[in-house]
């Protein structure tokens, strides 16, 4: 029995919008009840959800009868942990933190056979050979696997193409603006899943701003605090969709509402004294405290 194909990886590299859900309830009962109602994937949550290698193993187990893909978001580049996740029948990782292409490589070492990599040689026990139930599963396992990689970091973004180009990466979380006031709170996420792929404008509103909905404008998101910040990140499917990815990225703008609607600039607001964070603080938790 030759060891199955990826369908997740297949479409991924193909166009057209996938639609999944986060999984972070570490509950193998209620990932059945998701995968039932016919997402393209499942993403399982080892890194901010109560997963262990148990609960994903019986998570996996659970999903395996429906078309739900599932992927498993591991918590931090680990060979070992990877080769375990890989051993219950994990076949698409998502990893956070990818900080440069050493980072990536690393991870696609960390799953892939001698000599194109140092994942250890156990399958044969293991449930993702199915018990040598696919005989030919360590020629075969390569091909099978999927890698997906987040870059978060403004020094990670800076080598984005440098990640994208490493051999092995397959994806990374179109596009999507994860909005979050001055509580750390995510108010918002404007993006293809709430959207659409076609973009648009949108007015981020403070908690006192009493307008109408300027004409043009997609929706009003309203900030609970007078100050928001927005993370942005645009999806990759491989190197060669970097000239999208880059089309997408020039379409970003952050613009005043006066300056949107034509009007006069409204006066400003007073100077703030904003505190200065000393070199320590700024390489610390004390940023955010």
């Amino acid at each position: 029995m030759r060891t199955p194909t990826n369908p997740f990886k297949q479409a991924i590299a193909s166009p057209g919008v996938r639609v999944g859900l986060w999984v972070g309830l570490a509950d193998p009962y209620a990932a059945e009840l998701c995968a039932n109602a016919g997402f393209d994937w499942l993403l399982l949550d080892g890194e901010h959800g109560p997963n262990d290698l148990r609960s994903l193993l019986g998570t996996l187990q659970a999903v395996a009868p429906y078309p739900s893909h599932p992927v498993v978001r591991i918590p931090q580049i680990d060979t070992a942990l990877i080769k375990q996740v890989l051993e219950i029948g994990a076949t698409t990782l998502l990893v956070p933190m990818v900080e440069s292409a050493n980072h990536a490589r690393h991870i696609v070492q960390a799953m892939r056979y001698p000599p194109r990599g140092v994942r250890g040689v156990g399958s044969g026990l293991a449930r993702s050979s199915r018990w040598s139930g696919y005989p030919n599963y360590l020629h075969e396992a390569d091909d099978s696997l999927c890698l997906l990689v987040q870059v978060e970091t403004v020094s990670a973004l800076s080598q984005l193409d440098e990640i994208a180009a490493v051999d092995g990466v397959h994806g990374d979380w179109y596009y999507t603006a994860q909005l979050v006031d001055m509580q750390l709170f995510n108010f918002a996420y404007l993006g293809t899943r709430s959207y659409g792929n076609d973009g648009g404008d949108f007015l981020i509103a403070g908690p006192h701003w009493r307008g109408d909905q300027p004409k043009g404008v997609k929706a009003v998101i309203r900030s609970e605090t007078q100050f928001a910040y927005a993370l942005i990140r645009t999806q990759l499917f491989n190197a060669t969709d970097l000239d999208n990815v880059h089309r997408i990225q020039d379409g970003y703008k952050v613009q005043p509402l006066s300056k949107y609607l034509g009007t006069a600039t409204p006066p400003a607001a007073p100077a703030i004294d904003w505190p200065r964070p000393s070199d320590r603080m700024s390489t610390s938790l004390e940023m955010f405290g």
